[in-house]
C-alpha cells in the first residue's frame, strides 16, 4: 500500500512536518510504502474555472501538478498536515497556496 503525505506548512521542521513525519513512520512500520510532497518546495497555480479541461480531459495550466497527479492516484491514503493560522489564512488556503483546490482539479469524472 502506498501512503502520499502532503506537508502543507511553509515552515521546515515545524509542527505539522513533525506530525506528518511520526504518521508516515506509523504507516512504513505497518509495510507502507511513503511518498511525500511539500507544498512549500513546488509551484501550484489555482484553478482558472477556464473549462478546456472539460474539452481537453486535461487540465492546461503548465505547472507542478502535473508531477503530482500521478503520485495523487497511485496513493491508496492520502494524509495531508498544515497549521492553523490565528492571524491570518495558513499555508494551505491562504493567497499563492492554493491546496487543496489543484489537488482535486482532475479530468471531469475522474478521481484523483
Amino acid at each position: 500500500m502506498k501512503v502520499l503525505g502532503i506537508y502543507g506548512s511553509p515552515r521546515a521542521g515545524g509542527n505539522s512536518d513533525l506530525l506528518l513525519d511520526r504518521a508516515l513512520e506509523g504507516a512504513a512500520e505497518a509495510g507502507a510504502v511513503r511518498d511525500r510532497v511539500y507544498v512549500r518546495d513546488v509551484s501550484i497555480s489555482g484553478c482558472l474555472e477556464c473549462g478546456a479541461c472539460e474539452e481537453t480531459g486535461a487540465c492546461v495550466i503548465p505547472d507542478q501538478m502535473e508531477e503530482i497527479y500521478p503520485r495523487l492516484q497511485e496513493a491508496r491514503v492520502i494524509v495531508m498536515a498544515a497549521p492553523c493560522f490565528l492571524r491570518g489564512p495558513g499555508p494551505i488556503e491562504g493567497p499563492g497556496r492554493p491546496v487543496p483546490g489543484p489537488l482535486v482539479r482532475t479530468t471531469p469524472g475522474e478521481v484523483p
